[in-house]
């Protein structure tokens, strides 16, 4: 059955949309062209695939996080590990992490990500369900190195998966969501590793070998449930009736990435998005406003980050202001969770087609890992418990990020007045 507009309840479209009310009195569209788009149906549209993506998305992220953090925190543990070998065994899981984050994001494409994404996850669980019957340091060093190659590809895939079905003003809410994973295991993640430590001793197994068993089960269970219930591209939903595949198509051509099924990745595109200097003042505010957040004075309460977070996502969204609203975070309050969905929903959409969003993405989570390490030795212990030193670099940074961020609204400005047609400009 094709694609219909009702009458008199249609509106316009674009990815650099301005605001305006049907002629007849109806609800307000979004200008572009010639193209034309019932308001109505595209507001059910989002609320199936938010049903359906939205929770799959956050359990997925959250039990990722979960994972990684209480396998972390037990290695100390695992065959009365000394200090030395617990770094090493650190150090070659974040190695692995940052080298296959390009590779993995790549995978994506070629499996889609759906299927993807379910095979990283279960075979994270099924590999921490072998750990736990490791007998010997060099077991232990080679698995982790197989879990950092697996989880590399989960949250530059997840945001990948974004750009497949929902437009620019639609992703820094939703993308949002996404990062309060990380304080919604400071909420659990410990709980579950304090529950799990009084099974020490029973039918013989250590407290480490059950926590390792327990929280790597359930992997198999999500990755049926991403393989299920994640759909894969808006073209071959067979879950939607045919109307709404065809809205949801049509909705993600008027993108200027135009990350659909049918875009190849080639030579020539990657290395056109290598060349590309501007998306390295991108990169370069992943890896700076990644560092205070590693450190130990960023540990947010749970809800207050959560509100802030979503909050400001949906006020980027909704006035079509990411850039300012990245640019206000870093100034005024330097919290770093909540500057990443406006951040990050701007930077894929000035993404312009499949090779950058596949390969600019993945290098900007990897350097982003990076960062991490550098955070934590920002606080030096003999410089307690002022710790002036780790407050007046995290301030700097911040500074620094927010110079970056007015460079690229810069930048971004003065692309779009070179244009004389004015088609598919920069978002800024």
């Amino acid at each position: 059955m094709p694609f219909t507009i009702p009458p008199g309840s249609a509106s316009h479209l674009s990815t650099t949309p301005t605001v305006a009310a049907d002629k007849e009195g109806g609800e307000a569209g979004i200008v572009v062209d010639d193209d034309v788009i019932d308001v109505a149906a595209e507001k059910r549209l989002l609320r199936r695939l938010d049903l359906r993506i939205i929770p799959t998305i956050f359990f997925m992220g959250s039990y990722a996080i979960i994972l990684n953090a209480d396998t972390g925190d037990s290695l100390l543990q695992v065959l009365h590990m000394t200090t030395r070998r617990f770094d090493a065994v650190s150090a070659a899981c974040f190695i692995t992490t940052t080298l296959f984050q390009v590779p993995s994001n790549y995978m994506h494409k070629y499996f889609s990500p759906p299927y993807w994404l379910a095979f990283l996850i279960l075979g994270w669980g099924a590999t921490l369900m072998i750990m736990a019957a490791s007998q010997n340091y060099i077991t232990i060093l080679l698995l982790r190195l197989l879990i950092g190659a697996l989880e590399a590809g989960l949250v530059p895939g997840m945001i990948y998966f974004y750009t497949f079905w929902y437009r620019l003003q639609e992703r820094s809410r939703r993308i949002s969501i996404m990062y309060t994973c990380g304080p919604f295991r400071a909420a659990v993640g410990g709980g579950i590793a304090y529950a799990v430590g009084l099974l020490n001793g029973v039918r013989g197994l250590e407290g480490w070998r059950w926590l390792f068993l327990i929280e790597g089960a359930p992997s198999c269970f999500l990755a049926i449930l991403v393989f299920l219930f994640l759909p894969a591209y808006p073209e071959n939903a067979t879950w939607l009736s045919d109307d709404d595949r065809a809205l949801a198509v049509h909705r993600m051509k008027q993108e200027s990435s135009k990350s659909l099924v049918d875009d190849k990745i080639t030579w020539d595109g990657t290395k056109s998005t290598l060349k590309d200097g501007r998306l390295y003042l991108h990169y370069l505010l992943d890896i700076f406003s990644l560092i205070p957040s590693s450190s130990l004075f960023a540990v947010p309460i749970f809800a207050a980050t959560v509100i802030g977070t979503v909050g400001l996502a949906v006020v980027a969204d909704k006035y079509r202001i990411w850039s300012t609203c990245a640019l206000l975070s870093y100034v005024l309050a330097g919290m770093t969770f909540i500057v990443q969905g406006p951040k990050t929903a701007w930077f894929t959409g000035n993404l312009r087609d499949t090779n950058a969003t596949t390969l600019a993405i993945a290098i900007s989570s990897a350097l982003a890992m990076g960062s991490q390490v550098v955070g934590i030795f920002i606080y030096r212990s003999s410089e307690a418990p002022g710790y002036r030193s780790g407050h007046y670099t995290d301030a700097a940074i911040m500074f620094f990020c927010a110079v970056c961020t007015q460079l690229l609204r810069t930048i971004y400005k003065w692309r779009n007045k070179k244009q004389q047609n004015g088609e598919n400009p920069w978002v800024v």
